[in-house]
């Protein structure tokens, strides 16, 4: 630190990073956590919360825009949400004369590359792994949903509704290959 290879991220928090500022308020222990012996903050954690978060669908505007669909008319249910990604596929939002869009993509990396975190809660699952419900400690791909969840994603999946390049769902290790349908 001494080198000036890396700045002290203190007065950065302080006044661009409310949000960060009030978890640090809330929990004290993190920021004790990752404050650097000279006293200095220069990295930031992921914390995660004890509580599910909300993730959010992104459609391309343009492609609402060139096949009239309102805000309004987004769907709000995993059926109509299918509907959607199938019209994308079909009826060339882009314009270019090819069927050729890819409806539906995930990040390369991180808990943006995973489908759960989108999908899931929809089939009432909070966390494929291991999550907290009424006091009890559960493990999410023992929830009864599970298997309707695995057939809605194999469903994209197999119809090409999702993209292998961008990585749409990738079975945790020693998960079985194969898919009761």
């Amino acid at each position: 630190m001494d080198e000036g290879l890396l700045i002290p991220l203190d007065g950065l928090i302080e006044q661009y990073a409310p949000n960060i500022q009030k978890m640090f308020e809330e929990r004290p222990d993190i920021k004790k956590s990752i404050t650097a012996t000279d006293g200095h903050i220069y990295c930031l954690p992921n914390v995660s919360a004890p509580i599910t978060y909300v993730t959010s669908f992104w459609y391309n505007g343009d492609w609402l825009k060139n096949m009239n669909i309102t805000e309004e008319q987004l769907p709000d249910t995993l059926d109509g949400y299918y509907k959607l990604m199938k019209r994308f596929q079909t009826e060339d939002p882009n314009g270019n004369g090819i069927a050729d869009e890819q409806p539906m993509r995930f990040a390369s990396t991180g808990e943006a590359a995973d489908v759960n975190v989108y999908i899931l809660p929809a089939f009432g699952i909070a966390n494929a792994r291991f999550y907290a419900e009424d006091g009890e400690i559960k493990f999410g791909m023992l929830h009864p949903n599970w298997v309707e969840f695995v057939k809605y994603v194999n469903k994209l999946y197999d119809e090409k509704k999702s993209t292998t390049t961008g990585i749409p769902w990738r079975p945790p290790p020693g998960w079985p290959r194969a898919i009761p349908t």
